[in-house]
């Protein structure tokens, strides 16, 4: 993924080196997908105290989720987490 546009305040649609995408909402999710968004590796597993993923919106950009802290765990249960919103 390239970039995350907008219309009006909310998610439009991603740009990834294929093109857009149109969608109304997009889950980050750190861990192997941050590379593809930062442009680099990060080389650190995310995780919370007590080992639950923290998954919240993004009160300024409607349908925009932040997902982390999957403890190593994000190839399994990251897929799903994109299905909550």
């Amino acid at each position: 993924m390239r970039c995350i546009e907008t219309a009006a305040g909310s998610v439009h649609s991603v740009v990834t080196e294929h093109g857009e995408i149109r969608c109304h909402s997009v889950v980050l999710a750190t861990g192997a997908w941050t590379r593809l968004f930062r442009g680099s590796w990060g080389c650190a597993i995310d995780f919370t105290p007590d080992a639950v993923p923290v998954i919240d919106a993004v009160d300024e950009i409607p349908g925009l989720l932040i997902a982390s802290g999957f403890s190593g765990h994000g190839f399994g249960i990251g897929p799903a987490a994109a299905h909550l919103n």
